[in-house]
């Protein structure tokens, strides 16, 4: 199975609506068995063959769902045409200042300065600074579930500088748990957890950072 973040945009959305069909037929099933009104937190740790198909497939819909979302912005269910892989940065060559002046003359002479041409100058490397980003860690916030059942908790992810405390984002615990935080952050290191109103939870959440 791909990871979400190797797919085509296509593909995710593909494997999304089967999801959808098979939760659907799942749902009939749960219902025959007389367990219809069973809510996600009811079902988590039983170890039944239904509860472990839809624990499995929400899993997985989460995990493209958080791909969606990372590559289309928040409040995204499905990937628009052209929202492929994204592209590591660090695995792209920079282009040399001679390629880059090369570049620029070409697009002067197909426009209305042909006769402009480009003017960067390379530079000495500047002197080397420490690569070590500042370290993150992540504070956990709880509450409590909804009616539903749905989970209502998540990190809120800060960033020590010598000068002071940055609040980076909030990601969501969701379906997905704790790897919702590693798979923004890796393993950095959390603290205690803090009860908070369902008030305070909306506006983490409606604040436009992180659903997982």
């Amino acid at each position: 199975m791909k990871h979400p973040n190797e797919m085509s945009a296509a593909a995710i959305n593909r494997e999304l609506d089967a999801i959808d069909k098979k939760q659907s037929v799942l749902l009939d099933e749960f219902i025959a068995a007389g367990r219809g009104n069973e809510r996600p937190t009811d079902w988590q740790d039983k170890t039944d063959p239904l509860s472990m198909k839809e624990k499995a497939l929400s899993e997985r819909r989460a995990d493209l769902m958080h791909e969606v979302r990372r590559r289309a912005g928040p409040g995204m269910y499905r990937l628009p045409k052209g929202f492929g892989p994204m592209k590591n940065p660090a695995t792209r060559k920079p282009g040399t200042v001679a390629a880059i002046n090369r570049q620029i003359d070409a697009i002067n002479r197909r426009g209305k300065n042909p006769a402009r041409t480009a003017t960067l100058v390379a530079r000495k490397p500047a002197a080397k600074r420490s690569t070590n980003p500042p370290p993150k860690f992540g504070v956990r916030v709880n509450a409590g579930n909804d009616r539903s059942g749905n989970p209502r908790r998540g990190w809120i992810v800060c960033e020590l500088t010598p000068e002071k405390i940055n609040v980076l984002e909030f990601v969501d615990h969701g379906y997905t748990g704790a790897r919702a935080l590693r798979d923004r952050h890796g393993d950095i290191p959390t603290m205690g957890e803090f009860a908070i109103s369902a008030a305070e939870y909306k506006d983490l959440k409606r604040s436009g950072w992180s659903d997982g």
